[in-house]
């Protein structure tokens, strides 16, 4: 299967990002690349591969692929799919994606939305329609533009565009009246995927109001199967997968404690600080003195 790289398609090391229109004139073969990658379907239908799931695409479908994801396109041969490709490295919109990830319907569509869609309880994502349609339109055929032109403060630009991308695509997502559930999915199989999830998005500020709501349960319920099938609660299974990943930070490299707790979803020191010795039965410093370079 191919796997692309940034240096395939980002010719600025210090700017990985680039848009561009991309016609689909035949079937794409699996396959998976480095960065994310945003899709907005402009024209034509034809079926989607993600994760070895199908699901048909038509007009308006607006998906994000995230990165090492195995993807691909089936066309009916009928309609031929135009969509504009948004690929750029998450590094390149650290700050800006901070921000965002403090509102839930960002989270839902950035985040949670493509992990939910290579599970088989997976409904169709998110469609426009109309005005959201034609502002998305716009948005990124201006960011095309920039990008091709790239003249003087065009970095700036496309920083701000994005902004303005990510608040609209979260803002029509939080408008869906639908919300995508694990319910067809057997019970044990669906709280692996939740422990997946939390594992690989163990610094996102993840809720246990948001979790449960995606599966369809009420926090209280959600809890007691949460624990039956891991043993521990959500916030429990939660800290100590950040906890685990701060210690090897506290023993391989020389990064502030302060900046760990950061990196690790801890905006608060002092509670990283009493997790952490919860953990270890001591502080975060007084480990990293025992256990640096071992």
């Amino acid at each position: 299967m191919r796997r692309y790289t940034n240096e395939e398609f980002m010719d600025d090391d210090s700017f990985p990002f680039r848009a561009f229109p991309a016609p689909v004139s035949e079937s794409i073969e699996s396959h998976s690349h480095e960065f994310v990658e945003l899709v907005f379907v402009v024209e034509g239908k034809g079926e989607h591969e993600y994760n070895h799931h199908f699901s048909p695409i038509a007009e308006g479908d607006v998906y994000m692929i995230s990165p090492q994801t195995t993807h691909g396109y089936r066309l009916q041969t009928d309609s031929p799919l135009l969509v504009y490709n948004v690929i750029f490295q998450p590094s390149v919109f650290a700050e800006e994606l901070e921000v965002m990830s403090r509102f839930n319907s960002f989270i839902d569509f950035f985040y949670i939305e493509p992990f939910l869609r290579s599970t088989a309880s997976y409904k169709p994502h998110l469609n426009l329609k109309g005005r959201e349609r034609l502002e998305l339109k716009q948005m990124i055929e201006r960011l095309i533009d920039e990008d091709r032109k790239r003249e003087m403060g065009y970095q700036f630009f496309i920083k701000t565009t994005m902004i303005q991308l990510f608040i609209h695509l979260s803002r029509c997502y939080e408008r869906m009246l639908h919300k995508v559930s694990f319910a067809a999915a057997e019970e044990e199989t669906m709280f692996r995927h939740v422990r997946e999830f939390i594992a690989a998005h163990y610094a996102q500020p993840l809720t246990l109001k948001q979790m449960s709501g995606l599966c369809g349960m009420s926090q209280s319920s959600f809890t007691s199967k949460f624990k039956q099938y891991s043993g521990k609660t959500f916030i429990e299974y939660r800290n100590e997968i950040r906890i685990e990943v701060a210690k090897e930070w506290l023993t391989k490299t020389d990064e502030k404690t302060v900046a760990i707790a950061l990196e690790v979803g801890y905006e608060d020191l002092s509670y990283f600080n009493r997790v952490f010795k919860d953990c270890f039965g001591m502080p975060p410093g007084k480990y990293r003195e025992l256990y640096r370079g071992k």
